[in-house]
């Protein structure tokens, strides 16, 4: 029967697929792209035409096997323009022709899947035009711009969309440092209500501002984050304070008005990958990179919909399975009242791609229990609540304001006072999904009081009249969730490109996190302060618009051609202004090698030394400083005519000369790694040759546990120097082979391996248990898990040449029957060898003990629990201390007695004495720290 080839991107769908499809279907994934621009070179024609190199040959040629067994071959690639490029890639790259049909999904349930098949079509190479663009628009501005910002500026690279994301950062920490706090003050009046609670109003500052009498009193005018307004604060404290003790001598206030009204708040829109990312960090704590690997697992296992989207709405089927889900849970509480009479909807942001869904769960009747992984089961349970949330009914309050009158002016203002009062009347979607989800770190609550209900006129009686002391507050610093959303409110980068935004900005160092708040980092700000008002690229409109112009191309309004070439020659006259620019402010020297003033001064911040290199294109020179000037008696290493052995790409370099070491080698570059001496040649001492030798001995013997490494021979550092050969891959492989006759004894390996990988460690079960002689006693065997002490620390004694495991299970009963720890319950309490006294099993893999648990023997030689518990502590290696207090927090010290440590939660770790003293310099002054 004739089988069908489906290609995903991801092996993790293929189990998926392979479950609802059945033995029809043949499941291959591309791992992603099989093509992309080449990682040395710019990858780009005469005619700024991308030049792929295939990335992943060997998942080609089996994907090139597996349909040439099929009849039909279905390209599902993910449905954004990634996967539909990564789909053109696999129809040229297979020689498919028109022999494929393109299916997407944005889920990868049954039905979803089942629906994409039945809705086949060709490639939308629109969409694979706009991707095209975007790669090759980040190309040229990542070659040309990274190289001269790494040549001029010693900064690794800059960025199309990174870099505007950097300079919100910097612009951010600019108004930061500028800022100057000034102290403020507010008034605050309680008032009695008839239930015998208080209500509070607070002194009406905004009406006092609107006569323009107080200006001399007001704080300086500042704008909220978003660019709006501040509130203005009046900063004079006895003003405050007259206006306060003043209110407080007449002890009452009239009411001017009061109003009550009915309100209601909308539920939020179902999640983007913007809101999705901006609530996971809000309320469970994920970064931007833990949201997106969780959400790329939910989505893999069939659980959510695809989760890079910029769509706020649902297809008819999906909302049907929301309001049913609404309604059946809604008579479940014996109301109707939940689910929203009308279909809420949400408008899309600008630019939003078509055809995309709101992320949403593909079944709302999952057993949350079968998810394992935490970060997933949280966010599961987050868009779970905010999906149902969106087609819920309103949640309604009751609203009142008061507006109350001194009965005195200052300063010729009348004074006034003003309460909010709200009251929840019906939760809503609130019941399910709290509004606290959505506040940031510096979002205010809505004021949720009781205001009773007052009549004009009325007297209100003062209780208390307190004057609150305030500074006013800097712009705050950004969260990854609030530069998500910064990004989408600006148009910024696209879902699929935020995680890897803060990717590239945490690895160049560019930016820094403390806690949860981000700043830049030196190099990020110099390198936006060298790009501002020189690139258009760092430009916040510029981004917006140029990803408006890649939608474009998407929608076939334009073409690649119209755009990039236009882009390109933009790019280059910026260029050249910026090297103009930067020849007039940094020192250039002349450069030997290639004729020309183009030496500048770096420094390396990892090794910490200074070198002059060459920024003219192609041209290698390099020179150590001497002096503050390019040492051009400097003889760098040369290229040789001999090919390396293998890589077989490239030439070998010759080291250059060194008076304190005459030995010279041959090498290649870091990604190959080789490295051989160098033998002078037989006719001529000044010319050397590779010595092969050693090379040749160590890659003759394939490593017959991994299969790819080859077998190195080395010597033990023995007397005897002891030789024997070691897999070169020696940090994965770890294999060992003892010598014989200057060859590997396989036949001695094969029987320690197979050994070595017949029982099972019954403590791990992953690891193998593996035989060990000690080498002064060859009577002394056991038997240890092979997975080391760092992962299992699992070793079973010796029984007629096999791992005794009925000893080993023997002892797991026993120590079952073992009194459990009573502080850690994790460990079991063991007696000591040669002390009265119980301690406690539980230790870690590598066998250091993780609880300081001590019990004393009773007269029976059981563990003393009555004794334990009665002295009211955790164990009783910790005495009371003579001081309990941390000199340095004032937290709560404990002692253990068995080192001679006090330590308080805040791990400050002081010396102490046998009776619990802190000991101090001379007896006296600081403490001892330890």
């Amino acid at each position: 029967m004739a089988k069908t080839l489906l290609i995903v991107e991801s092996p993790k769908k293929i189990e998926n697929f392979q479950k609802y499809l059945g033995d029809e279907y043949i499941i291959k994934a591309s791992v992603g792209h099989i093509r992309d621009l080449p990682s040395n070179d710019m990858g780009l024609d005469e005619n700024l035409r991308p030049i792929y190199v295939e990335t992943k040959p060997d998942v080609i040629a089996a994907l090139k096997r597996a349909a040439k067994q099929c009849s039909q071959v279905v390209i599902m690639t993910d449905l954004d323009r990634e996967g539909e490029a990564i789909g053109w890639h696999l129809v040229d790259a297979l020689d498919l022709g028109d022999n494929y049909i393109r299916c997407t999904t944005n889920n990868l349930s049954k039905d979803g899947i089942l629906k994409a098949l039945n809705n086949p079509r060709k490639l939308d190479m629109n969409q694979v035009y706009a991707q095209e663009s975007r790669r090759v628009l980040d190309r040229l501005v990542g070659f040309k711009v990274s190289g001269l910002t790494s040549k001029l500026l010693s900064l690794p690279s800059a960025g199309r969309v990174q870099s505007p994301a950097l300079r919100l950062l910097v612009d951010r920490q600019e108004l930061i440092d500028k800022f100057s706090r000034v102290p403020y003050h507010d008034l605050s009046i309680l008032h009695p209500a008839p239930n015998g609670k208080q209500w509070m109003s607070k002194l009406d500052v905004e009406s006092m501002i609107a006569t323009g009498k107080i200006d001399h009193l007001l704080s300086p005018q500042l704008l909220d984050d978003a660019g709006r307004p501040k509130q203005r604060h009046i900063t004079n404290p006895k003003f405050i304070q007259t206006i306060s003790d003043e209110v407080f001598r007449r002890g009452t206030i009239r009411v001017v008005s009061f109003s009550q009204k009915d309100s209601k708040t909308k539920a939020h829109a179902p999640f983007t990958t913007s809101t999705m990312i901006q609530s996971a960090s809000n309320s469970i704590g994920l970064s931007t990179e833990q949201a997106m690997l969780a959400a790329q697992g939910l989505f893999e296992k069939g659980l959510i919909t695809y989760h890079r989207t910029d769509s706020t709405t649902f297809e008819a089927d999906s909302l049907k399975l929301v309001r049913d889900f609404i309604d059946t849970w809604q008579k479940g509480k014996g109301t109707d009242r939940y689910l929203s009479p009308t279909i809420n909807s949400y408008p899309n942001p600008n630019g939003a791609q078509a055809g995309h869904e709101a992320i949403r769960p593909t079944n709302f009747n999952y057993d949350l229990s079968l998810l394992t992984n935490a970060q997933e089961r949280d966010l599961y349970k987050l868009i779970f609540c905010r999906t149902v949330a969106s087609q819920m009914s309103d949640a309604l309050f009751s609203t009142s304001e008061v507006v109350l009158d001194g009965g005195f002016e200052i300063a010729s203002v009348p004074v006034r006072f003003k309460a909010h009062g709200r009251i929840p009347v019906f939760d809503g979607w609130k019941s399910i999904y709290s509004e606290s989800e959505e506040l940031g770190e510096f979002d205010e609550k809505p004021s949720e009081q009781l205001i009773p209900e007052v009549f004009n006129d009325q007297s209100v009686q003062v209780l208390n009249c307190s004057v609150q002391k305030k500074t006013t507050k800097p712009p705050s610093r950004y969260t990854e969730a609030s530069l998500v959303c910064d990004l989408e409110k600006r148009g910024i980068g696209r879902p699929s490109t935020y995680a890897t935004i803060f990717k590239t900005l945490y690895s160049r160092p560019y930016i820094k996190a403390d806690g949860r708040f981000l700043s830049p980092m030196k190099n990020g700000t110099d390198l936006i302060s060298n790009l501002k008002n020189r690139f258009k690229f760092v430009e916040y409109d510029f981004t917006v618009a140029m990803e408006l112009e890649i939608d474009k191309v998407a929608s076939g309004r334009t073409t690649y051609d119209m755009l990039v070439p236009k882009l390109n020659a933009e790019l280059d006259m910026e260029i050249e202004s910026f090297v103009a620019h930067s020849k007039s402010t940094i020192r250039f020297c002349h450069c030997p090698k290639c004729d020309k003033e183009s030496l500048i001064k770096k420094i390396n911040q990892k090794k910490k030394f200074t070198y002059w290199s060459c920024t003219t294109e192609n041209c290698e020179g390099f020179y150590p400083d001497k002096d503050n000037n390019p040492n051009t008696d400097y003889k760098p290493a040369q290229k040789s005519q001999f090919d390396c052995p293998k890589c077989k790409k490239l030439k070998l370099s010759l080291s250059r000369e060194n008076a304190d070491n005459p030995k010279r080698w041959f090498f290649c570059t870091k990604e190959c790694n080789f490295l051989c001496a160098a033998k002078p040649d037989s006719n001529s001492s000044l010319i050397f040759t590779p010595d092969l030798s050693e090379y040749e001995r160590n890659h003759k013997y394939n490593c017959p546990k991994c299969k790819s490494g080859f077998l190195k021979n080395l010597f033990k550092r023995d007397q005897e120097r002891t030789p024997f050969w070691m897999c070169e891959n020696d940090k994965k492989c770890k294999t060992y082979i003892e010598d014989i006759n200057g060859s590997p004894n396989f036949d001695l390996y094969e029987i320690e391996f197979k050994r070595n990988h017949t029982h099972k460690c019954p403590s791990c079960g992953p690891g193998y248990l593996k035989f060990n002689q000690m080498k002064t006693d060859a009577q002394r065997v056991w038997w240890s898990c092979d997975q080391g002490k760092g992962k299992c620390n699992t070793s079973l004694n010796d029984k007629n040449g096999s791992p005794d495991i009925d000893g080993w299970n023997a002892k797991v009963e026993e120590l079952a029957k073992l009194v459990d720890c009573p502080n850690c319950r994790n460990g079991k309490l063991i007696k000591a060898k040669n002390k009265p006294l119980y301690r406690c099993s539980n230790t870690n893999a590598k066998g250091a003990s993780k609880c300081m648990t001590f019990i004393d023997c009773d007269s029976n030689g059981q563990p003393d629990l009555d004794k334990h518990f009665n002295k009211g502590k955790n164990n009783s290696s910790q005495v009371k201390p003579t001081v309990n207090a941390c000199p340095n927090c004032k937290e709560e010290l404990k002692i253990n007695k068995l080192t001679h440590k006090a330590t308080c939660i805040n791990k400050h770790t002081f010396k102490v004495n046998a009776k619990g003293v802190i000991l101090t310099l001379g007896g006296a002054g600081q403490p001892i720290i330890q």
